[in-house]
């Protein structure tokens, strides 16, 4: 009977460490973008179902302001690392990465992240770590410089180099926790 019960709090204990795990989750799977009209410089997301691509006309602006269509909530976070996975041509350097998080008071904060090309792909890897009292910058209502949650992920901002056409397709977005283990 005392094994019976102890099974039985252990698999109750993984049952809500799985529940948590799953809570603090973001689903970045069904993310879409758009382009906030103020920030159109001759660029357009390509004619997808999935509106997450983006494109650039020859001369067009290099930097873009893109905002997901969803904001995925964060609920509550030590801080951590976004990872971004881009799909771009060779030819197409892109220079610059930053997220943008809304925090539940209104105050948007700006994290600065670094992008690297897998060698001989048209793979672009950005990473963006996120300290809740570390933004780079911030603005809005309540400004404290500290992210309060629950937050939201509202978007991203890149440039290009140069002012020739261009794509890049985000394919995934992943965030891992501070103090959790990084899934391959």
């Amino acid at each position: 009977m005392r094994m019976k019960l102890l099974c039985f709090f252990a698999f109750s204990a993984s049952l809500i460490l799985s529940s948590l795990q799953a809570q603090n989750q973001a689903d970045f799977e069904s993310l879409s973008f758009k382009i906030t009209k103020g920030e159109e410089r001759r660029q357009h997301l390509k004619d997808d179902k999935e509106q997450r691509t983006l494109q650039w006309d020859e001369n067009a602006n290099n930097y873009s302001e893109l905002y997901f269509t969803r904001p995925t909530v964060i609920q509550n976070s030590q801080g951590g690392i976004f990872y971004f996975e881009f799909t771009c041509p060779k030819e197409t350097v892109i220079e610059n990465l930053g997220l943008r998080l809304s925090d539940c008071n209104g105050e948007v904060l700006s994290f600065q992240g670094d992008l690297k090309r897998l060698p001989d792909t048209e793979i672009l890897i950005g990473t963006v770590k996120m300290a809740p009292d570390a933004p780079q910058n911030s603005w809005g209502q309540n400004i404290n410089k500290k992210v309060e949650f629950p937050a939201k992920l509202i978007g991203f901002r890149i440039t290009k180099k140069g002012k020739d056409s261009g794509e890049l397709k985000l394919d995934k977005i992943t965030f891992v926790e501070n103090g959790t283990a990084q899934e391959d």
